[in-house]
């Protein structure tokens, strides 16, 4: 992968939004200071929403699933889908996910005959991160989420851990604290954070992230963030805690 997780971030807020045109020829478009083309755009009734990106300068292929947004779609993202990961261990926008993401393979394995395949990675924020998760186990990709919920509670066998995904977690997010994750996790925090952090009895030079998710409930109570922190993707400006990390 040669985006930073800034990039990665960037597309996981840019595709929130609706794009005027995709396509293969259509716009060059700037996107946290890189250029992509949209090449595919999915608004399901379902409430699953995708879009598939390439990257100009070096031709990589990257696949963002968007997370819930509540306010325009409260009961496909809020009742269905999110209700239906906590409660039956299913995320009724996994198969569409896993179609886009196909796309984007065979779009890329297209472009690669006669000579070498663009990579192809994904990204997400929120529920878009739970999706990237399953879309990353599923074909053996590459990728980065955004306080992601993890994707080892649900049904289908996905196991915690690994290297292949870098999950992105700030400190006190109860949506990435309520299931185990896929890949490895980064867990960030503003100094009032890690303040109250050490307060609850989680030093700085211990692993944090495993302390707080062996006890759930103090961690989210003591580490909570401000109301809306949860629908930001950026992780700028969040001082990392190394340990565990």
């Amino acid at each position: 992968m040669t985006l930073t997780s800034q990039q990665y971030a960037a597309l996981s807020r840019d595709v929130y939004d609706e794009p005027e045109q995709t396509g293969p020829r259509s716009p060059i478009v700037d996107i946290g200071g890189v250029s992509y083309q949209r090449l595919k755009y999915i608004d399901n009734p379902s409430g699953y929403q995708g879009i598939v990106y390439q990257r100009v300068d070096t031709q990589e292929i990257i696949v963002a699933h968007r997370g819930t947004e509540t306010e325009r779609q409260l009961k496909e993202d809020g009742l269905y889908t999110d209700g239906g990961m906590v409660t039956a261990r299913y995320n009724n926008q996994a198969a569409e996910a896993l179609e886009l993401t196909r796309y984007a393979l065979n779009y890329a394995h297209e472009l690669g005959k006669g000579g070498k395949s663009p990579q192809v990675t994904v990204t997400g924020h929120s529920l878009g991160g739970d999706l990237a998760q399953v879309t990353a186990h599923h074909y053996g990709l590459k990728g980065e989420t955004f306080n992601a919920y993890g994707a080892v509670s649900l049904d289908r066998r996905i196991p915690e851990g690994g290297s292949d995904v870098i999950n992105h977690v700030m400190a006190g997010d109860a949506v990435s604290a309520a299931s185990k994750h896929y890949g490895q996790v980064k867990l960030y925090a503003a100094p009032q954070e890690i303040a109250l952090l050490e307060q609850a009895g989680y030093a700085s030079d211990r692993s944090v992230l495993n302390a707080g998710l062996r006890g759930q409930g103090r961690f989210v109570r003591a580490c909570a963030l401000p109301a809306g922190e949860h629908s930001s993707v950026a992780v700028a400006g969040y001082a990392s805690i190394p340990a565990g990390c």
